[in-house]
């Protein structure tokens, strides 16, 4: 009991001591800490999960509506078209009346069977060629909504949707789009 320890072992024992306690205390920080951020990110997942299907809902009603705007729409043009000579004034009035009571549509062209616009709510859009474009291709098969894009006035994002316009013994008459 009397034995003196050297200072340098006296040292190296507190320096040994205090470096376990700091590797002690440091992993169970670091687990406490990934443990507390994966419970965080865990929480911002599963809320972004849910203001994702919010979203999705929402954006499934609106289409919705949209799906039976454009549907009714097709039906009325496709008795316009069925005359033995339709008025295409009517129609192009008919478009721009439908446009102007809905803010969120650009416009709505009437396409030919041929792929080319014969009427719209945007008499410049008239001559142009849809042949290539989805709107057309797959609008004369069936509901067809477009790519999300910009607006013609490239300041709003958009989409289009077309629907065939059909006949007697589902002949197409048109398609009519509504962007």
């Amino acid at each position: 009991y009397g034995m003196k320890l050297p200072a340098w072992k006296i040292k190296f024992t507190v320096l040994f001591i205090l470096l376990i306690s700091s590797v002690l205390v440091g992993g169970v920080g670091a687990y406490h800490f990934f443990k507390i951020s994966r419970i965080i990110k865990e929480r911002i997942y599963s809320e972004l999960i849910f203001a994702a299907q919010s979203k999705t809902e929402v954006v499934e009603t609106y289409i919705d509506g949209f799906e039976y705007e454009a549907q009714i729409l097709s039906d009325v043009l496709a008795v316009k078209l069925l005359e033995k000579n339709p008025n295409m004034t009517e129609v192009t009035d008919l478009l721009s009346s439908v446009a102007s009571r809905a803010s969120e549509i650009a416009h709505i062209d009437l396409i030919s069977p041929e792929g080319f616009t014969i009427a719209s709510s945007d008499k410049s859009k008239v001559g142009d060629d849809k042949t290539k474009k989805a709107t057309y291709t797959e609008g004369k098969k069936e509901l067809f909504f477009n790519n999300l894009h910009l607006s013609s006035g490239g300041n709003k994002p958009a989409f289009g949707v077309s629907v065939p316009i059909l006949g007697e013994n589902k002949q197409l008459l048109g398609v009519v789009l509504v962007d």
